[in-house]
């Protein structure tokens, strides 16, 4: 699989999808949903982002 370039980091919100999708597939579907978009969150730049988000939303 290839990925852009230069892509936008994912937001909060963006996982929060990811989960409901990952959750209707699996209904439907009736197995596991198997990705690898969740690595995207193992670079040090992506879970500053999450934490900052999250750290926001709280005030």
């Amino acid at each position: 699989m290839k990925y852009p370039k230069n892509q936008k980091p994912l937001t909060c919100e963006d996982m929060e999808l990811f989960k409901h999708y990952k959750k209707l597939w699996e209904a439907r579907i009736g197995e596991e949903f198997r990705t690898e978009v969740l690595d995207c969150y193992k670079s040090l730049d992506s879970l500053i982002d999450l934490a900052l988000e999250k750290w926001r939303s709280r005030l």
